[in-house]
């Protein structure tokens, strides 16, 4: 009877075992064993760091593209007051604005082209076409903000632009970043997640990027990223380039002269009680000649800023920005905002408040002479609230309401209201 049992043990033991091996044999195919044999080399040439073969695929196979359509449909309300008292005194004597409410759509086509260069790099590509200005124009001369961030037809100077090209590789395990060409430098500096992206954030420059350092866009350019231990990083930046966006072409005075713009930053990423958070310091120098506001010659336009955007909790991120630049050639020289970012699902809630500080030297440039409309004389301050509802995976729907008080930094100067309807197709 016992020895029934063992042999019908034994009998079952056999079977089983050859149910669990028997995948093993009917894989074990001619093909498979080639296959097995060129992963285990590839693994050993990626432990020793050498090169792997390029793809199979043809190159037109391993070609990336993806883009979006943006429009935006914007209308205001206090400025043809602003308008009306800058003409009557006689500031905007050479190219007088126009008096009437603005309502104007701006829209524009972006395209990105990607493709991999051997392990660890790849070459990339900008091109956009816009058609329309919006309200850009004669808002960012009459309030000294500009109320929509994205370039528009005028800033591009044409309907269609090669923006950014450029190959970035990546080295010593991924920790040394290497970016050269076309370049918009603002990617690189002063970045902050949750006010970063005015296709799909806040709409304000002043918000999306500090204009007080006025970093060049889609110039000649080199970027090193080094990434240290525990989230450290540092980032060396040099643009070149007399290009600038147009809210920073109205905000500085400045001259002709070919500038070179240099740049660093040092940043952490950090989990204080599993909560993550950015925090950056940065500091530039622009070495155009920018006209003092005293007359006495020229200057260059330096300084230094910080960046942070800390997750309070799952959804809610509380972020900000601070930047002080040269006094003695920025009628405003100082920037300071806060704001909260709330996201879950397809919506997300932002709000911004901020305020942009008049230089001493241009408080005495405009309280002489009698003048009957006094600028530069207060913080001029904003303040932005979007709602953005993402519909599909691929369209987005954004209204958007800015506030501006102070405009030019004068108390004589009505408030403006700027009201926003933004559409946002990827793909």
């Amino acid at each position: 009877m016992v020895r029934r049992r063992m042999a019908g043990i034994l009998v079952l033991s056999i079977l089983m075992a050859a149910v669990l091996v028997r995948p093993v044999w009917a894989d074990d195919t001619p093909e498979t064993r080639e296959l097995r044999k060129r992963i285990r080399a590839l693994e050993e040439k990626v432990l020793k760091g050498k090169p792997l073969p390029a793809s199979e695929h043809p190159w037109y196979e391993r070609v990336a593209f993806s883009g979006g359509i943006l429009s935006v449909l914007s209308g205001t309300s206090g400025y043809s007051d602003v308008a009306s008292d800058l003409n009557r005194t006689g500031v905007t004597a050479s190219d007088p604005l126009d008096t009437k409410e603005r309502l104007d759509m701006s829209s524009n086509f972006d395209l990105f082209i990607e493709y991999p260069v051997g392990m660890h790099g790849l070459a990339s590509a900008h091109l956009s076409m816009a058609k329309g200005d919006g309200v850009i124009p004669e808002m960012t001369e009459a309030s000294g903000l500009t109320p929509f961030a994205h370039y528009t037809e005028q800033d591009l100077h044409d309907n269609n632009k090669l923006l950014e090209a450029w190959y970035e590789g990546k080295f010593l395990d991924g920790r040394l970043i290497w970016t050269f060409g076309l370049l918009d430098g603002t990617l690189y500096i002063d970045t902050n997640e949750a006010a970063g992206d005015e296709t799909e954030q806040f709409m304000n420059a002043a918000f999306y990027d500090s204009p007080i350092t006025g970093l060049p866009s889609f110039v000649p350019g080199m970027r090193i990223t080094y990434n240290f231990v525990h989230g450290f990083y540092g980032t060396l930046l040099y643009v070149e380039g007399d290009d600038r966006s147009y809210a920073q072409d109205r905000l500085f005075a400045r001259s002709d002269d070919f500038s070179t713009v240099y740049a660093a930053e040092i940043g952490w990423h950090v989990a204080p009680a599993g909560k993550e958070g950015n925090y950056r310091l940065y500091g530039w120098k622009d070495t155009t000649d920018f006209d003092r506001l005293d007359g006495t010659g020229t200057d260059n336009n330096q300084g230094f800023g910080l960046s942070f955007d800390q997750h309070l909790t799952e959804h809610l991120t509380l972020f900000g920005r601070y930047s002080a630049g040269e006094k003695s050639v920025l009628d405003f020289s100082r920037f300071y905002n806060l704001g909260l970012s709330f996201a879950s699902g397809r919506d997300t809630f932002g709000f911004a408040a901020g305020t942009i500080r008049s230089s001493d030297a241009a408080k005495k440039k405009w309280s002489v002479g009698g003048r009957n409309l006094t600028l530069y004389e207060k913080g001029l301050l904003i303040s932005e609230l979007f709602y953005r509802r993402q519909v599909t995976e691929t369209l987005s729907l954004t209204p958007d309401l800015q506030y501006t008080k102070n405009p030019l930094g004068s108390g004589d100067l009505e408030s403006i209201w700027v009201a926003s309807l933004r559409l946002n197709v990827s793909f």
